[in-house]
């Protein structure tokens, strides 16, 4: 399976969500924005 970069972006953004304690940030690049409020 390979993923494009917005929908990599979009499962990182999904996978925080479902992380308790975790709202957003920047935790492993300055490229991966993990907000779970966002949508691409």
């Amino acid at each position: 399976m390979t993923l494009s970069g917005e929908q990599l972006q979009q499962v990182t953004r999904e996978t925080a969500g479902a992380l308790a304690h975790v709202g957003h940030g920047r935790p492993f690049t300055p490229h991966l924005d993990v907000d779970p409020g966002k949508k691409s």
